[in-house]
C-alpha cells in the first residue's frame, strides 16, 4: 500500500513548480511555506553586485529581525519568525526552496 501523504517540502516544490517564472514559483512557494510552517512573512532577494534586490514576498510585516539563508545562484530568502522553526524544519524548508531555484536554473526558465 502506498501513501498519498506529502512531505511539506513536496507540497512547496509541488505547489511553486506549476508556476512559469521563478518570480512567481518563489511568491507560490512563499505562500504555502508560511502556512505549513506557521512563518508570518518569508520574503525573496537577489544579490545583483554588492546589493540585494526584492524579487517577492508572502505574509504580514511583523518588524521581526529576518535570518538570512542563501538558496543558490545568487538569490537568498528572508525568514520572519525562524526562531520558532526546529533545526529539522528549517532544513526541510530550505532544502524545499532550493530545490526550487534549482528547477528553474537548470530548465533555463529565468536568467538567474
Amino acid at each position: 500500500m502506498t501513501s498519498t501523504f506529502k512531505s511539506r517540502a513536496e507540497q512547496i516544490v509541488e505547489a511553486a513548480l506549476r508556476e512559469k517564472e521563478l518570480t512567481e514559483a518563489l511568491q507560490r512557494a512563499a505562500e504555502v511555506a508560511c502556512r505549513l510552517f506557521g512563518l508570518p512573512k518569508l520574503y525573496f532577494a537577489r544579490a545583483i553586485g554588492r546589493r540585494l534586490h526584492h524579487l517577492t514576498y508572502y505574509g504580514e510585516e511583523t518588524y521581526l529581525p529576518a535570518v538570512k539563508e542563501p538558496l543558490g545562484h545568487g538569490l537568498y530568502a528572508f525568514l520572519e519568525g525562524a526562531e520558532r522553526l526546529e533545526e529539522g524544519a528549517k532544513a526541510e524548508l530550505l532544502a524545499a526552496l532550493r530545490q526550487v531555484v534549482e528547477f528553474y536554473a537548470d530548465k533555463g526558465r529565468e536568467a538567474l
